[in-house]
């Protein structure tokens, strides 16, 4: 727990980063150009997008067994012509899928 306490102000921060880039249904191409970047930017081996836009990586374990995929959807239901990130308040922020597409990308790479 210490060590999530002590990330925090970088966690809220890429979450921010990955909110703000517009990914409405089906259009979903710049918020997957930028996971495909941090993935990357990770040292994921083997980071690829598929024909149809799905952002992929590999984190290999220590054991050949058992296989864990994580996934998530990278749209959202911010309207097309945003300008701004989610509003901000002292120890949280509130968006739109923020939860499903940004909240879950520290805590699975991290």
């Amino acid at each position: 727990m210490e060590a999530a306490r002590a990330d925090e102000s970088r966690t809220i921060a890429e979450q921010v980063e990955i909110c703000e880039v517009e990914a409405p249904p089906f259009k979903e191409t710049r918020r997957g150009e930028l996971y495909a970047r941090k993935f990357r930017e990770l040292g994921l081996p083997n980071v690829r997008v598929d024909e149809v836009g799905n952002v992929l990586g590999e984190r290999p374990g220590v054991a050949r067994r058992p296989h864990l995929v994580l996934a998530a959807h990278l749209d959202t239901m911010f309207p097309r012509a945003r300008t701004s990130g989610p509003p901000r308040r002292a120890r949280s922020s509130a968006a739109p899928a923020s939860v499903t597409t940004a909240a879950g990308w520290p805590s699975c790479w991290r």
